[in-house]
């Protein structure tokens, strides 16, 4: 593959992304009710598909590793997002269940934005492999398949 077919499916990845972040937060906001949208795996999402297979041809570069941790860490806090909105609240002697439930949705309502942060530093370490592909020389581009 040429440059140009790698920034293209760099670009392809982030809008991906950019999709499951948003549907992410539509069910975590109970706005999406098929939960089997919620693809809490990074493997599962079509971004995660592309960038453990094909995308693994990228990884001699400096920022796939910065991506495999946001985005390690961006499927971390979604799952403790999800778990925390739909997992049913177990009270305790001094607490409700009701009281525990409204806790847990305000923790995962807390942690929105640190989850935005994370997906936006995802893709900028996309748009920093872009440049670094496109930076590189041709025979280094064609030497990754």
């Amino acid at each position: 593959m040429n440059k140009k077919e790698w920034i293209t499916q760099i670009r392809a990845a982030k809008a991906a992304h950019i999709v499951w972040h948003g549907n992410a937060i539509s069910i975590l906001k109970g706005l999406e009710q098929d939960h089997n949208k919620a693809e809490l795996l990074s493997t599962s999402t079509k971004f995660g598909k592309w960038f453990y297979s094909r995308g693994q041809s990228l990884s001699s570069f400096g920022s796939y590793q910065f991506i495999d941790q946001f985005l390690t860490e961006i499927h971390s806090l979604y799952m403790k997002m999800y778990e925390l909105t739909y997992s049913e609240a177990h009270g305790s002697l001094f607490v409700s269940k009701k009281s525990q439930k409204k806790k847990n949705l305000k923790q995962a309502q807390n942690l929105i934005e640190e989850f935005d942060f994370t997906s936006n530093k995802l893709l900028s370490a996309l748009d920093q492999l872009a440049q670094e592909i496109f930076q590189s020389t041709d025979e280094m581009i064609e030497s990754l398949i």
